[in-house]
């Protein structure tokens, strides 16, 4: 199914686990694709895996229009048989609420200060409060380094 997402990034200090919400082990493998970002994801939480197959096409810095697909482990299997582009991206997702949102905290073993917060929104002019409890090193919604499809192609220095 077909959805625009709308999100901002933000890259932030690792929080203490106090602010840390429920959690999902993800690994998440870039399909070489000329067009669009392809993915397979895979998703462990409380004890059940799920496989999803993402395409998104970016619409502007803030938009893109994204199918995501759950499939079977030999859908994911069959895909992850294609050509890749670049490492497996392995994080830990923890949930947020807070203002009305649900912030997405990614905390990847690679790093061990720093990590990635995302929340989406409804629409590009919507206000978000963050939470006072993270610290916000600085938005990086607008760099695509900060993107796991680039990530998995080049991992960033720590910022802190």
């Amino acid at each position: 199914m077909a959805h625009y997402e709308i999100e901002r990034k933000y890259l932030i200090r690792i929080p203490p686990r106090t602010v840390r919400f429920a959690a999902a082990h993800m690994e998440q493998t870039y399909l070489r694709n000329e067009t669009a970002s392809e993915r397979v994801r895979k998703v462990t939480r409380d004890g059940r895996t799920i496989f999803y197959h993402t395409i998104k096409h970016r619409v502007s810095g803030l938009k893109c229009l994204e199918e995501e697909t759950e499939i079977s482990e030999k859908e994911a299997a069959a895909l992850l048989s294609r050509p890749r582009d670049g490492i497996t991206i392995v994080k830990d997702r923890y949930y947020y609420p807070y203002g009305g949102h649900t912030f997405e905290i990614d905390i990847y073993p690679f790093w061990s200060r720093q990590c990635v917060m995302e929340v989406e929104m409804a629409r590009e002019d919507e206000t978000v409060e963050l939470p006072p409890d993270i610290t916000v090193i600085r938005e990086v919604t607008g760099e695509r380094r900060y993107k796991n499809a680039a990530m998995a192609r080049e991992i960033p220095e720590e910022e802190l």
